[in-house]
């Protein structure tokens, strides 16, 4: 994954060479962990998402068709959901 010149370079400018090293060395390691804590993060993403999509839902009944209330909250739910995987 950051194997590469490239990395190696961008990282040392924010590390020492030897931190950067053992980074590079032991990247399966580090990304596996890193990978488990994203996924944590992507769950917990996920049920923010589906309780504002509900919550949303909620607060336009007797507004707005069902219909029309569960569209909002779909969008609700993917801008939370997807925004989210942007900015990570």
């Amino acid at each position: 994954m950051i194997d590469n010149p490239v990395s190696r370079w961008a990282l040392e400018g924010f590390f020492d060479k030897e931190t950067v090293a053992v980074v590079i060395k032991n990247n399966n390691k580090i990304f596996g962990v890193l990978e488990s804590y994203l996924g944590a993060v992507d769950l917990t993403t996920a049920e923010i998402a589906t309780g504002a999509r509900s919550a949303i839902v909620q607060e336009l009944r007797g507004v707005v068709s069902k219909g029309l209330a569960e569209g909002v909250g779909q969008v609700v739910e993917w801008l939370i959901y997807y925004g989210s995987k942007l900015i990570l």
